[in-house]
């Protein structure tokens, strides 16, 4: 099966975070994750969005991959100022998320996150 493709482009304000937030957690919830992966999947959307909410007009977009038991993000956009990946935000990235990875190319940052759901225990 073919994941479903989402794409949400928004403007580079963080108050956008809480809908990209909300948008990640029905992505979860179509691919089956639990509540706890849902959260956890809000969470680590919410540190990496930050990094490409750059200042000025260009919007950041995110497309949104969603397969049974997997959900992956890709997030284009405007570095935001001083925004290095800081130690604990890659902690906190780290802890909750499956697989991540954020890169600068000139004035681009991008970031690709993977949350796939945990096989239920016998």
């Amino acid at each position: 099966m073919e994941a479903a493709r989402v794409v949400l482009t928004v403007p580079a304000d963080a108050s956008f975070v809480r809908l990209i937030r909300l948008a990640a957690a029905d992505a979860g919830s179509r691919a089956g994750l639990t509540l706890e992966e849902i959260d956890d999947l809000r969470i680590a959307v919410g540190e990496l969005c930050v990094q490409i909410m750059g200042p000025g007009e260009a919007p950041s977009s995110l497309t949104f991959a969603i397969s049974p038991g997997r959900v992956e993000i890709d997030g284009v956009g405007p570095p935001a100022p001083e925004s290095d990946f800081t130690e604990i935000a890659e902690s906190i990235v780290s802890a909750v998320a499956d697989a991540h990875d954020v890169s600068t190319d000139g004035h681009i940052r991008q970031f690709h996150l993977t949350k796939h759901s945990t096989p239920a225990r016998a």
